[in-house]
């Protein structure tokens, strides 16, 4: 039976329980709700596959599931299963195949799992709450090709493999593994003794865990190996030279670690490399020259270390943007233009010319515009862009210090600074407006050039976050940071998006960037977002990152806090609320003790003639905006792209709140003086 993508809502019916000799059963990808086995489906004895994944089953899974004997493949991935799994499905001894990823499970995976399961190929429990240590019997699955067991709450050490002949790809990462041993990082070390294994590692990904000790010199010997990443570990030590034997390895990322030592020159030799990235660890000595061999390298970030030396500008390094040195003091030289921390605040390079054109284009406009009107303006157009040298831009970032980055995206570095109040109060109508540009020499006698700027229009920037907006002295937010802004060509069509954009594959900041399709394999890591890589970028993407903001701003909490797990988020947290009109209970405290719903409100202290009926209204007028407010930020940050509204409409329904507000206090209020 296949029903898969067919829309279907409802249950699974009874009746596929009178099937005895039914097979298959094929229905994912559809609306279907309720208990994921019912209780006659124990009667299929001869079912042999089951897929029921991206469904939106709930509850907990019945132990009826242990009776269909003759299952080898079992797949229920994303839905909504609570609860603990049941021990009978791990006697299963026919699966190949067992997917329980992206549900609410929790529990501890059975010790003999890999004894009572030995003809498990694919194991997928990835994002759920499991908790325990990696049972150490996987290591007799002697079929095993696929581990998932990434974002989940394991602890413990990760067990030898050396027995599972076939594993290629290991999917660890955003655990709590380790135990701040030296050998916590020994199964790597089992696994030259498993020649097949070294034949077949492709992936191994394993950071975000607790991970100490050294990396093994052995792990050279998987000459298949295509990505590593053991990033944002405790790691140290140093960087074995024998990684430079792993001549297929395409990603490798060690960052945020407290690796030591020198850049080992062997690392030159992964001539298949693409992102290479060791930055956040105490590394020294020289930058490594024989670097510009890596003519596939896409990504080089050394940042924060303390590597010196001249930076070279030959070979890959023709493309300054591919490279990231921020917070290494002691580098110089370099490709000019290329990709240094040593910018501008607020300051991006991008293409230029273009943008100075613009500039001059709207000069030119306000120029006419003026002799129009046969009026002379007290600003012209060679006032407002008032010369800015290095130095000046060195002084109001404080030496471009770390303290003031804001953020690093594919056009260059970005930083705040203080700049003269002259400048500041400068107003054009350009389109961009440009408080003014720089060229020259910066202190390393480097050619310098920076656009110093408010806001960039007609992009869509996919990483709309609070740390990302900045207020003025007026409480005008900005948006900043484009480092992952994709340009909008001129028709305004969303499928005409410009190809400007980061060189890392994943776009976003997790909470805020969109949901999409769960990639698992061939990627660098388990995407869920519609920026994930070869997803297309749409002005929705950017609704929904804003929705989550409005809603983060009125309930005091980030997406990101620990109270949402278990499938809760801040979009059902306040979707809940609303529906249950208990709005008090999620927004934020401070905003309450500000605005008291339904009572006297802060603007009553303008008149104390009020009535307590006028306070009252004045309350209930502020909840009546509040919930508004709320339904909007909820519609922006809706799963579905389709069921978001427009940016436009957005804004048309804030103004006419704003508009609410203001007429409705400005009567009362001269009413009452």
């Amino acid at each position: 039976v296949q029903s898969r993508k067919q829309q279907i809502g409802g249950q699974i019916p009874w009746q596929l329980g009178s099937l005895h000799r039914l097979e298959e059963l094929w229905i994912n990808s559809n609306n279907l709700t309720g208990t994921i086995i019912p209780q006659s489906l124990g009667n299929l004895s001869s079912l042999r596959v089951f897929y029921a994944e991206e469904n939106r089953f709930s509850g907990g899974i019945r132990d009826v599931l242990g009776q269909m004997t003759s299952l080898e493949e079992l797949i229920v991935a994303s839905n909504n299963l609570l609860g603990e799994i049941p021990a009978s499905v791990f006697n299963l001894s026919s699966l190949t195949i067992l997917s329980f990823g992206v549900n609410k499970l929790h529990g501890n995976l059975p010790r003999e799992m890999g004894l009572s399961l030995p003809n498990l190929v694919h194991l997928d429990m990835a994002e759920n709450q499991f908790s325990g240590s990696i049972p150490a019997s996987l290591s007799n699955a002697s079929n095993l090709v696929i581990l998932q067991l990434q974002f989940n709450n394991f602890t413990g050490r990760m067990p030898g493999m050396e027995s599972s002949h076939k594993l290629s790809r290991i999917y660890i990462y955003q655990n709590s593994l380790g135990g701040g041993k030296a050998d916590d990082l020994s199964f790597f070390s089992s696994l030259p003794n498993a020649t097949s294994l070294v034949q077949l590692f492709v992936h191994m990904l394993l950071s975000h865990n607790r991970l100490s000790g050294t990396i093994p010199i052995s792990i050279g010997s998987l000459t298949n190996l295509g990505e590593l990443d053991l990033s944002h570990n405790m790691l140290s030590g140093e960087i074995p030279a024998s990684l430079g034997s792993c001549a297929k390895l395409e990603m490798l990322s060690l960052q945020s670690n407290l690796l030591q030592g020198t850049i080992p020159s062997s690392l030159s030799s992964l001539r298949s490399i693409k992102l290479l990235d060791i930055s956040s660890n105490n590394l020294s000595g020289q930058f490594p020259k024989s670097f510009e061999g890596m003519k596939l390298l896409q990504l080089l970030n050394l940042s924060y270390n303390s590597i010196e030396g001249e930076v070279p500008s030959n070979g890959v390094f023709r493309n300054g943007s591919i490279i990231s040195i921020v917070g290494n003091g002691k580098l110089c030289g370099g490709k000019k233009n290329a990709f240094s921390h040593k910018l501008i605040i607020k300051i991006v390079i991008s293409t230029v010319s273009s943008v100075l054109l613009l500039a001059f284009v709207g000069s030119w406009l306000l120029i006419f515009w003026n002799k129009k009107r046969g009026k002379q303006d007290t600003v012209s157009a060679d006032d407002s862009q008032l010369p800015l040298s290095y130095r000046d831009l060195h002084k109001a970032t404080n030496g471009f210090s770390g303290a003031n980055l804001i953020g690093v995206g594919s056009f260059g570095s970005v930083y705040k600074g203080l700049l003269d109040k002259t400048l500041k109060n400068i107003r054009h109508k350009n389109l961009v407006r440009i408080l003014t540009v720089c060229s020259g020499i910066d202190d390393q006698m480097n050619d310098f050039k920076a656009l110093v700027y408010e806001y960039l229009a007609n992009v869509v920037h996919c990483d709309l976050k609070p740390s990302n907006v900045l207020l003025n002295e007026d409480m005008t937010g900005h948006v900043n940071d484009f480092g992952l802004a994709r340009f909008l060509q001129p028709t305004g069509d969303p499928s005409s998006i410009g190809q400007m954009s980061s060189t890392i594959g994943i776009k976003g900041t997790i909470g805020y960037a969109p949901p999409g399709k769960r990639l698992i394999l061939d990627t660098y890591k388990c995407i869920t977002t519609e920026y994930g890589m070869g997803n297309e970028v749409s002005k929705q993407g950017d609704v929904y990152s804003y929705g989550v903001l409005l809603c983060e701003v009125f309930t005091g909490k980030r997406p990101t806090d620990e109270i949402f797990k278990e499938g809760l988020n801040i979009h059902t947290f306040v979707r809940t609320a609303l529906s249950e009109k208990l709005m008090a209970q999620v927004l934020d405290p401070v905003l309450i003790n500000e605005l008291p719903l339904g009572q006297a409100t802060p603007f009553d202290a303008i008149s104390s003639s009020n009535t307590q009926e006028t306070k009252k209204k004045k309350g209930q007028i502020l909840e009546e905006v509040l919930i508004s407010i709320l339904e909007i930020g909820v519609v922006c940050s809706s799963d579905s792209p389709n069921e978001r509204i427009s940016i436009g409409e957005v804004v048309t329904r804030l103004v006419s709140l704003k508009n609410l507000l203001h007429d409705k206090f400005a009567q009362r209020q001269i009413g009452g003086m």
